[in-house]
Parts: structure tokens; sequence; C-alpha cells
């Protein structure tokens, strides 16, 4: 016979054997399940360098399976593995803070276009732009309760001096008053009322 008609041999005697053949290596494996898992272990100790290539070559051969792989893993499971992955991203974080600002470094340094548009969009966003409310007043001395300050400040319509309307206007745009000496909140004030407010308050000391 030669290697050829072997090898068809054996494709059709599995083919007519398959739920035997499945069975027999079933009960093999869960009679030497010890034994396999010891001389699996043995084998990726001996081979570790030949596995790491080979994962790697792997990788490099199929990114875009992979890819698609792990999108559907994710959407599949993302619930699931939420809190397990947020512990993990900072816990890895905290080991490898170096690296990760590196890699931040790098990334920034190789997409400056990318990463301003980026931060263009979000800052226009809902949640960018609150963020960016709130590190401004933390810049300019506010200590109090950031999230209802915000809720405050976003839901006040008139100023609460003057009372005119609060628009997007130089005049009129909304500014967030505090006691400059103990950092608390005191007003939402039109920009004309909180820069007479804060010339009052210098007049004053």
């Amino acid at each position: 016979m030669t290697p050829e008609e072997k090898k068809e041999y054996d494709r059709i005697y599995n083919e007519k054997n398959r739920e035997r053949i499945r069975e027999r290596n079933r009960k093999y494996k869960e009679k030497n399940k010890e034994k396999m898992k010891l001389q699996q272990i043995k084998y990726r100790e001996d081979n570790k360098e030949k596995l790491k290539e080979d994962k790697k070559k792997y990788r490099e051969n199929n990114k875009e399976k992979l890819k698609e792989k792990n999108k559907i893993y994710y959407e599949k499971n993302k619930d699931r593995d939420r809190e397990k992955r947020i512990e993990y991203q900072k816990k890895y974080r905290e080991d490898n803070i170096e690296i990760v600002r590196e890699r931040i470094r790098k990334y920034k340094q190789n997409n400056k276009e990318k990463v301003r548009e980026d931060n263009r969009i979000y800052t226009k966003s809902d949640k960018g732009y609150k963020i960016k409310t709130i590190s401004s007043w933390k810049y300019q001395g506010l200590i109090d309760d950031y999230e209802k300050v915000y809720e405050r400040y976003e839901y006040t319509l008139f100023c609460d001096r003057c009372r005119c309307d609060l628009d997007q206007s130089n005049k009129s745009r909304k500014c967030m008053d505090h006691d400059h000496d103990t950092g608390l909140f005191r007003n939402i004030l039109c920009f004309y009322c909180n820069i007479k407010l804060n010339q009052l308050s210098n007049t004053a000391s």
C-alpha cells in the first residue's frame, strides 16, 4: 500500500468510525487525565522557546481572525466580565505604571493629529465637558461636592444675582462663584456679575 493509499484508507476508516473513535479517545483521556497533564507540563517546559515562537507566528498570520474572535467574545461576555476586566486593568496599570506612561507617550507622539481630534470631540461630549468643567473648578480652588455643584450649574438658567438669562454669549455666560477663602460653592452667576463680585471682594480685601 502506497502512502497515498494508506492516507485515503485512514480517512475513510475515521469517517466511518468517527463516534467510536471519539468515545475511545474520551475514555482514554478520562482514565489517563493526570498522566496527560504531566506530559503536557513537561512538554511546555522542554519547548518554551518553540511554543513562544509558534504563538507569535500564529498571531502574525491570523491577525484579522483573532481580532474578529476577540470582538465576538467581548460582545458576548462584556457584562459578565466587566468588573473582572476593570480590576485586572487597574492592577496592571498600578504594577506597570512606567510602561503604561511610556506607551501612552509614544502613542501620542506618533498620532498627534488623531489625539488632537479625539480630544476635541471628547471635550464637546457631555461627559468630556463635565470633566473639563470640574477640573477647571478644582484649579480655581473649589472644595465641595463636585457632582452636586455641577448638577446645580447644569440646570441653572438665570443668574443668581441679576436674574439675566444665561447663555453662551460673553457677558451672560454661566460661571461658578465660590468663596475664595473657604473654597465652598456660593452661586451660579453670569460672567458680568462674577467679575463685578470679584472686584468688590478684592477692593474689600
